[in-house]
């Protein structure tokens, strides 16, 4: 093999293993870039799913503030209806008062105007209540008078509450409209220890603002 020969041959291999440089090169850069490809697509994913994530979070903060705000305004509407059920309670149960003593006023105009032995004796035997006496004693006076005079049970808080003055009208005002013409109930609060203990404190009181 000649000299030239040889130096072809030399530089074949040269460009040969130049050639399986670049090759192998490329290859290194399309592996790489396959890498690079696959890792943003794993980015992608990964933003992609926190997004979702961020997005299913805040619906689902959305919908728990939807629901109690619905839940409060329920409450507020709940407590609405509430207060106006009462207020109108209330007024049906001032109007019921009104009512009775108009109804005991009428009465006792009536009585005025066309007196009766019976009421009139009543008028003149039985005073009005006041709290200088024992309610107890007021009551025993008020049946003895009743039964004397042949007054019905179902007359009775008719004419009492026409007498009554101070604490004991407070406890015929807050009774139940449907209870207010029974005397017997009427006599059962006023004899209750809170009540009595309240009429005997004012009874003291009248005393003492007396003398």
């Amino acid at each position: 093999m000649t000299a030239s020969e040889a130096a072809i041959k030399l530089e074949i291999a040269r460009l040969q293993a130049d050639e399986e440089e670049k090759k192998h090169a490329r290859l290194l850069q399309l592996k790489q870039m396959e890498i690079d490809e696959k890792e943003r697509e794993r980015k992608h994913a990964e933003e992609e799913k926190e997004r979702e994530r961020k997005h299913a979070e805040e619906e689902r903060k959305y919908a728990m503030e939807e629901k109690e705000r619905e839940r409060k305004h329920a409450e507020a509407e709940k407590e609405r209806e509430r207060k106006h059920a009462e207020a109108e309670k209330e007024r049906e149960r001032k109007h019921a008062l009104e009512m009775e003593k108009t109804r005991v006023e009428q009465n006792l105009l009536d009585n005025t105007n066309n007196p009766s032995p019976t009421i009139h004796k009543w008028e003149r035997l039985c005073p009005p209540y006041d709290e200088f006496r024992d309610i107890a004693e007021y009551f025993l006076t008020f049946e003895r008078l009743c039964n004397l005079h042949h007054i019905p049970d179902d007359h009775k808080m008719t004419i009492l509450v026409a007498k009554l003055t101070g604490s004991a009208l407070d406890i015929f005002n807050n009774m139940p409209i449907d209870e207010t013409s029974d005397y017997e109930k009427f006599k059962d609060l006023v004899k209750k220890p809170g009540s009595r203990s309240r009429l005997k404190n004012n009874e003291q009181q009248n005393k003492l603002s007396k003398q």
